[in-house]
């Protein structure tokens, strides 16, 4: 019996879950065909879910505090220890966006 009739969520991992379960139905948005690239390739195969949330992550800093000479230029940067305390980012607890970036950042360059 459905719940709802649309469902949205920055964290994918929430429509796998509900797929494995046989919770999703198909769908596909009417304005599928003029989305981006991006986000029309991100729907599940069978059509049981469209990712619509794209987003693009920035390094920035507080430009009293760091200079820029000293600024990080990747993300691979912040790896360096002496940036440790130093750093803000959002709960992944709170924010499947976060969640999902921290998933890459630490199979990009570990939890350490």
């Amino acid at each position: 019996m459905a719940q709802c009739d649309a469902v949205s969520s920055t964290d994918t991992s929430h429509f796998a879950f509900l797929k494995r379960q046989d919770r999703l139905l198909p769908y596909r948005p009417r304005n599928a065909e003029w989305m981006i690239r991006a986000a029309r390739d991100a729907a599940a195969p069978d059509g049981h879910y469209q990712i619509t949330y794209l987003a693009l992550y920035l390094l920035a800093r507080r430009a009293d505090r760091v200079l820029e000479p000293e600024a990080p230029r990747s993300w691979r940067d912040l790896t360096d220890p002496k940036w440790r305390d130093r750093l803000a980012v959002r709960h992944p607890g709170c924010s499947g966006a976060i969640a999902s970036w921290c998933v890459m950042m630490r199979r990009m360059y570990s939890w350490d």
